[in-house]
């Protein structure tokens, strides 16, 4: 692994690079993208087990912040989709880069995977989408954040006459603009145009009605799309202190069997 800053001087993002291990044999390169706030702490050791994986498979791979979170500059009050959008092409020239030409691959968790697909719109060039567990409506999305940051709240102490604001300024210790806001209250990735992008796989934890949609939808688009049933603990979510430390393996396994075929 090396960590290193990339993107425009004023804002640099940080990544990491995971070199393939056999780069004599190197076949393409993958663009992890994380998922909003929390989310991404919680998931942050899968992603890391699932890029090593890869790389060890012989797909060199970038992880990284966007900007506005993590250990990439700027404050999470500045961050926004469009913005993100921006940094995962950033991303995808770092990874060009990198490995001298070949094609990419985009991997996407929960709302990451929601802007991998987006990405894609921008683009000619993306080999591969994996789309794990993404956010198909966004609105819908937007609700679950409220209730789970309002479950939380009813477990904490707080002055009697707090109330979430509305819309809200934080979710379960983010903050989220209303730009962030605005952007999932009109997402809809089954109304979008159709991505460039051939061959899909969707891994889905729970078997969501909304991921059979999305591939349904993607499949009337053209695409070549493989659905993945990967029941187990969903890491994006807080567990208790055993659980949090499982990786999901078996999801790994699957995404790197995938993009090897």
């Amino acid at each position: 692994m090396r960590p290193f800053f990339f993107g425009k001087a004023d804002r640099p993002l940080f990544g990491m690079l995971h070199p393939s291990a056999k780069s004599a044999n190197a076949r393409r390169a993958v663009v992890l993208c994380p998922p909003f706030g929390p989310e991404y702490v919680r998931a942050h050791r899968a992603l890391r087990e699932l890029a090593i994986r890869l790389a060890t498979d012989g797909l060199c791979t970038i992880r990284f912040d966007y900007y506005g979170t993590g250990d990439s500059s700027g404050r999470e009050d500045d961050a926004s989709p469009a913005q993100w959008l921006d940094d995962i092409d950033a991303a995808i020239h770092e990874a060009r880069e990198a490995e001298g030409g070949n094609g990419i691959c985009l991997i996407g968790l929960r709302l990451g995977a929601t802007l991998a697909a987006l990405a894609c719109l921008r683009r000619q060039d993306i080999a591969r989408l994996v789309l794990w567990d993404p956010i198909v409506v966004g609105h819908a999305y937007l609700a679950e954040l409220l209730q789970r940051h309002r479950a939380l709240l009813a477990e904490r102490p707080k002055p009697r006459a707090y109330r979430v604001p509305d819309p809200p300024t934080e979710l379960l210790g983010t903050p989220i603009t209303p730009s962030t806001i605005g952007f999932l209250e009109s997402l809809d990735l089954l109304s979008q145009e159709p991505l460039p992008v051939r061959r899909v796989c969707i891994i889905s934890s729970d078997g969501s009605p909304s991921h059979q949609r999305l591939a349904v939808r993607l499949r009337e688009q053209g695409a070549d799309v493989q659905v993945e049933h990967c029941p187990g603990h969903r890491v994006w979510l807080k567990e208790d202190d055993l659980i949090r430390a499982l990786v999901p393996q078996t999801t790994i396994g699957t995404i790197a069997s995938w993009l090897a075929r």
